[in-house]
């Protein structure tokens, strides 16, 4: 048995190939001698390459191999027209992740949402179209609550129908113990949207509200950053509520999985970039009814878990000051071409980091310990700065740093 390859190339006899040969000479080289400059290595531009990745991964500093691509005309043409608060907030997330998926264009390997039950996508469309064509039909006046339920039921039934027409709803038996979880979810939906119409004396002033365009129902949205810069965002509120005699709007986002990740969301409107949605349908609020109180809210429809209730925030100048700053740190590191791989805190129980856990990439990224030290090199780093401590916070330099 042979304990490892580079111990089987040292372990003497003929070398099968003209690759083993090499090997074999370069390994033999003393240690204090650079490799690159070897004739064999210097003749051969693909093992030179190889030599010179090596290098770089094993060096203290932070390099293309560990992703600073840095400026180019390519990446500056990404932050031109409408962006999303999603797309930017995934560089928060992972930068690597944003840098193969977004800038190259990688395709993720399809998960088909089908199964004996129906999928998370599928649930959420559900909701999601039942809510807006409710609000449709209602209007902003409110009905006796009898009258209301009646609707709301009606309408969800003719989604049900057109879900199980489309297919893709899993198991019959399943799929009527679904359409029960949908209904109670509905039903506590209903009980906490007259509860808003109670407590902040607001109407629905629409659903599924695009902005970004001049021409959307909302329109356009510039938003200036402390660097100097300026981004278009756009997107689609799925419900906004007015109070114009008090002068409340409220930014409502709908949410059908579970609400422990926005936990903190009041005391971070962001959470350190990788929720940006919220922030940017407050900023657009602020924007188009100057002066008014804007609260904004992940509404937890809880078809899953049980429980509803909202999270949120009021925007005051603290949040949008936070908001502009997450977006001047996510577009100067896009601009600027650093793109690391950040795996997140380690889960112990799962024995996996946490940004790893449903990344698509785990064959392109480097392999799982190296990338954690790929990342301890890069967030020393002057060009990584901003990003880590957006991350990471300025004091909490996470599991293996200073």
């Amino acid at each position: 048995m042979v304990a490892s390859a580079q111990a089987g190339l040292g372990a003497g006899g003929e070398p099968a190939t003209g690759s083993e040969w090499i090997a074999r000479r370069l390994l033999a080289l003393p240690a204090d001698r650079d490799p690159a400059g070897h004739p064999l290595v210097a003749g051969d531009p693909a093992l030179a390459a190889a030599v010179a990745v090596e290098r770089a991964r094993r060096s203290p500093d932070f390099t293309a191999w560990d992703g600073l691509v840095g400026p180019h005309p390519f990446l500056e043409e990404q932050l031109t027209g409408v962006l999303s608060p999603t797309r930017l907030a995934g560089y928060a997330t992972c930068p690597r992740r944003f840098l193969l998926s977004r800038v190259l264009g990688v395709d993720a390997p399809e998960e088909p949402d089908e199964g004996p039950e129906v999928g998370p996508l599928r649930r959420g469309t559900i909701l999601h179209e039942t809510l807006e064509r409710f609000l449709d039909a209602a209007g902003v006046e409110a009905l006796p609550d009898a009258d209301e339920r009646r609707r709301l039921l009606d309408v969800a039934a003719d989604r049900f129908d057109a879900a199980q027409a489309a297919g893709g709803v899993g198991q019959p038996v399943l799929w009527r113990i679904e359409q029960d979880r949908l209904r109670t979810a509905l039903e506590r939906w209903l009980n906490e949207h007259r509860a808003l119409r109670r407590d902040l004396g607001v109407r629905p002033f629409g659903a599924e509200l695009a902005f970004g365009d001049d021409g959307d129902a909302l329109g356009g949205l510039e938003v200036g950053l402390p660097g100097g810069r300026s981004v278009r965002m756009g997107g689609r509120i799925d419900r906004l509520d007015t109070d114009e005699h008090q002068g409340v709007v409220l930014v409502l986002d709908y949410k059908t999985g579970d609400d422990k990740p926005y936990q903190k969301i009041a005391e971070d409107p962001v959470l350190r970039g990788t929720q940006l949605q919220l922030a940017v349908y407050a900023l657009l609020a602020r924007a188009r009814w100057p002066g008014a109180k804007v609260l904004a809210r992940y509404w937890f429809l809880g078809s899953r878990t049980g429980a509803g209730g909202w999270r949120g925030f009021e925007l005051d100048d603290e949040a949008e000051r936070a908001a502009r700053a997450a977006l001047d740190v996510i577009v100067e590191g896009i601009a600027g071409g650093v793109f690391p791989p950040r795996p997140g805190e380690y889960d112990d129980f799962r024995g996996e980091f946490a940004n790893c856990r449903t990344c698509p990439f785990p064959r392109v990224c480097p392999a799982a310990g190296e990338r954690e030290r790929s990342w301890h090199r890069a967030r020393r780093a002057p060009q990584v700065a901003r990003y880590r401590d957006l991350a990471e916070g300025p004091r909490d330099r996470g599991r293996g740093g200073p």
